[in-house]
């Protein structure tokens, strides 16, 4: 990680979330901020950083102190719930120091020598000297692992038990892997050659579909598709796991900030991908179509997602209605289907994209399962600044 002085540096103060909320009290923290081993003083920390209280949410300079005999900053704030959230971003690099106040009984920290590391560190204690920025990924996946409870699994949307899991994907951990790992195993899929990052994103599928990988199951190798920029890519792998009946699924993963040393990952459910058409500078139509299910239930989908790129952050369409024909909003995801059985007399059904007019028109039947009686549906949509907006419908 460089730590060249043309760098440019955000201090963000937030607040982790809690079950209950708890009486506000005042946390501070004192620090010598080092760079190349030089501590800066409030004018280099003004030219080269900006402060941000992310409680305000805006670039404002919020107070801090500067005791000039020495050179220590102090930056502070009221926290309701448990601990202290302070992130030091350098360009798109995050340092997270979370201060453990074991709920208000701890309200001053100090460290004596801080500088960037990308990571997030745990700090229990009360003063330090320096922090162990050599095991930063270790110290805080294993911080996580000493939180879990029995009532974490019970709880679908628990936040540790999300982060929990972010971080097995990010590493390619077992999902029922919950031992301590040293800083070397902790390697990120996410900084490897695509395909390294292949074949490290298979193994950890065959882990999570298959208790092994017997005979009659699969895990295919798996491709990687760009976005036409460059600006995202998406490994998508096929998996086929067979009983009386085999079942084909497929399991996706979308990487962005590939300027990063370590791109953003976002686990995604993508069908195989028929295109990807970049609308403007921030909106892409990804048309991807599959079969899936298995038996009775072996279905086709066609489907059309907008994805829009804002700065660093990520958004990615989603339909959230069962039948596209119950809705008259306008929609992020496009998705039509069909099962086997519908589709056994002929009856024409898909998806089309005009580039031209940036229409998008679709037909596709539901059998009625008490009459037997067959329906078609239809429609023409619009793509407009990172909607698509309907035009007509029928059935």
């Amino acid at each position: 990680m460089s730590k060249s002085l043309h760098f440019f540096f955000l201090l963000l103060v937030v607040v982790q979330y809690s079950a209950f909320a708890q009486p506000s009290f005042y946390i501070s923290v004192d620090f010598k901020f080092f760079e190349n081993d030089k501590p800066l003083t409030p004018k280099e920390f003004d030219k080269k950083y900006i402060i941000i209280n992310a409680s305000k949410h805006k670039n404002k300079q919020p107070n801090y102190h500067f005791n000039p005999t020495n050179k220590t900053f102090s930056v502070g704030g009221s926290v309701v719930y448990n601990d202290l959230v302070i992130d030091i971003v350098q360009q798109k690099d995050t340092m997270q120091l979370v201060f453990k106040t074991k709920g208000g009984t701890r309200k001053q920290f100090a460290i004596e020598h801080l500088s960037f590391k990308e990571g997030t560190f745990f700090i229990e204690e009360e003063k330090l000297t320096r922090l162990d920025i050599q095991n930063s990924k270790s110290n805080y996946y294993n911080a996580l692992l000493t939180s879990i409870s029995d009532q974490t699994f019970q709880q679908k949307q628990n936040l540790l038990l999300k982060e929990i899991n972010k971080q097995k994907l990010k590493y390619g951990i077992d999902d029922d892997d919950f031992l301590p790992k040293k800083e070397i195993e902790l390697i990120e899929i996410s900084g490897l050659k695509d395909h390294k990052i292949l074949t490290t994103y298979r193994n950890y599928l065959v882990k999570k579909n298959f208790l092994d990988l017997p005979e009659h199951d699969r895990m295919e190798n798996g491709k990687v598709i760009y976005a036409p920029d460059n600006r995202f890519k998406i490994f998508l792998f096929k998996g086929e796991s067979c009983g009386a009946n085999c079942h084909t699924f497929y399991n996706s993963f979308l990487h962005f900030n590939l300027d990063k040393k370590y791109p953003t990952v976002v686990e995604t459910n993508f069908f195989p991908i028929d295109n990807i058409i970049q609308m403007d500078e921030s909106n892409y139509i990804v048309f991807h179509s599959g079969y899936d299910g298995g038996g009775i239930y072996f279905e086709e989908h066609y489907v059309a997602t907008i994805i829009t790129l804002d700065k660093n952050k990520i958004k990615i369409g989603k339909f959230s209605l069962s039948n596209m024909h119950q809705s008259n909003k306008n929609e992020s995801e496009i998705r039509i289907t069909s099962r086997q059985s519908e589709l056994e007399d002929g009856s024409p059904f898909g998806m089309k994209f005009n580039p031209q007019n940036k229409m998008v028109e679709y037909q596709y039947f539901i059998i009625n399962q008490n009459t037997g009686d067959k329906r078609r549906y239809s429609g023409k949509l619009i793509y407009e600044n990172g909607i698509f907006r309907w035009l007509s419908k029928s059935g």
